[in-house]
Parts: structure tokens; C-alpha cells; sequence
């Protein structure tokens, strides 16, 4: 009988534990996003001299809607995020087609970055 029930406590628990909650992959969308790739040429022409440095991007009215540290490396990416379309009463990213600006932080300096073209 005691090897009944230590056999059937062991099935009990283990069946307990394989019944965890999986998550559902995400499906939906978090607005209109973008990426911008940050390649050797570009990041070489802002001549970081900061061990910190890194560039920001802005939308129209100033507001930061991204940054990446950019010093001590050679390329990386620099994620912008878009203004989310179901939060209708604030504006929280950019907007569709608003043309960004962006901004280098070199420790305690700040400079205004030109692209090789235009990044709306």
C-alpha cells in the first residue's frame, strides 16, 4: 500500500506541474515603428569622444522619440517609436511622415546631427 500511494502522489504532482500557464505569442501591433540602421561611415563622422555619447532622435516639437549609445562601437541600430494610435488624447511618439531631427550627447556637449538624407 506504500508503494500505491508513493506512486500516486508522484503522478499527482507531476501532472500538477505540467499544467503551467504558456503564454500566447503577441499578435497585435505597438504603433508605427521603425528602425534606422547606424552603419561605420556614419557613426565614424560624429567623432565621439565620450565614452557615453549617444544620439538622439526628435520629433517636431522636440519631444525624444528615440536614442542609442553610439560610443565605442562601429554600427548598431537606433529604434524610433511611432505615436500609438489608441492613445488618441497624447501624442507619444511620431507622427506618420513628421520629419525627425537628431541630436548628438558627447558627454557634456550637445550637437545637432545632419543625415546624409532626410528621416521621416
Amino acid at each position: 500500500m506504500k508503494k500505491f500511494f508513493l506512486f500516486f502522489t508522484l503522478i499527482v504532482f507531476s501532472d500538477a506541474y505540467s499544467q503551467c500557464a504558456i503564454p500566447q505569442h503577441f499578435t497585435g501591433n505597438t504603433g508605427s515603428n521603425m528602425t534606422l540602421m547606424l552603419t561605420p561611415d556614419f557613426i565614424n563622422s560624429l567623432n565621439v569622444s565620450a565614452s557615453d555619447a549617444y544620439l538622439v532622435a526628435l520629433s517636431a516639437d522636440g519631444s525624444v522619440v528615440g536614442s542609442e549609445v553610439v560610443a565605442g562601437i562601429s554600427q548598431t541600430t537606433l529604434a524610433v517609436w511611432g505615436d500609438d494610435s489608441q492613445t488618441t488624447e497624447v501624442v507619444d511618439g511620431a507622427l506618420a511622415n513628421e520629419a525627425l531631427s537628431f541630436q548628438l550627447v558627447n558627454g557634456t556637449d550637445l550637437y545637432d546631427v545632419a543625415m546624409p538624407s532626410a528621416v521621416t
